[in-house]
């Protein structure tokens, strides 16, 4: 139907205009950031893709295998550097904003501070929320500027106070924000 209403628009327009001829619309897909996240051992550990839309709420999609049953802390951190050799301390601090960490602290919560990965026995997850508050590029604490931003998962739930980092443990898993590659299936 659509094909058709468009040839017969083309015709109108255009003497001579074939069915072959009409060009269908192209969606542009929302700005997408993707991180693949890998353990201190080289492990795949999933994958975390960001995307924004018009409305500038941001949703984020989690996908996670191979971790550890339990409650995990899961932050942006304000480096674009994941080096398994220092445990990921490379990736620095939470990406804060300005604000302190957490959100039952009167001064918090961090720009990069998420809510806590609750993982099964299987070890695997999926998980979709949105985000009030990321800027991929334009923003006060964008995700893709001079040095990056990684995601982090932690040993640990957060208890979304504790200073600086919500006493979340080691950092198991971590994965750099970078643009998802245009042609990406999947």
């Amino acid at each position: 139907m659509k094909l058709a209403l468009s040839a017969a628009a083309c015709s109108l327009a255009l003497a001579g205009c074939n069915a072959e001829d009409v060009v269908e619309p192209v969606t542009i897909e929302p700005e997408t950031v993707q991180a693949r996240l890998t353990g201190v051992d080289g492990t795949d550990h999933g994958t975390v893709e960001l995307s924004t839309s018009k409305s500038g709420r941001a949703l984020l999609r989690v996908q996670v295998q191979d971790i550890p049953m339990g409650s995990h802390g899961f932050h942006i951190h304000e480096t674009g550097v994941c080096d398994p050799a220092g445990e990921f301390e490379s990736a620095g601090g939470h990406l804060s904003g300005g604000a302190a960490h957490g959100v039952r602290s009167d001064d918090g919560k961090h720009i990069g501070d998420l809510p806590n990965l609750f993982v099964p026995a299987s070890g695997r997850l999926r998980v979709e929320f949105f985000l009030d508050d990321v800027a991929i590029e334009n923003g006060p604490a964008p995700l893709l500027d001079m040095d990056g931003a990684a995601f982090v998962i932690h040993a640990v739930a957060d208890d979304y106070q504790t200073q600086p980092s919500g006493n979340a443990g080691a950092r198991i898993a971590c994965g750099v924000i970078e643009r998802k590659p245009e042609f990406e299936i999947g």
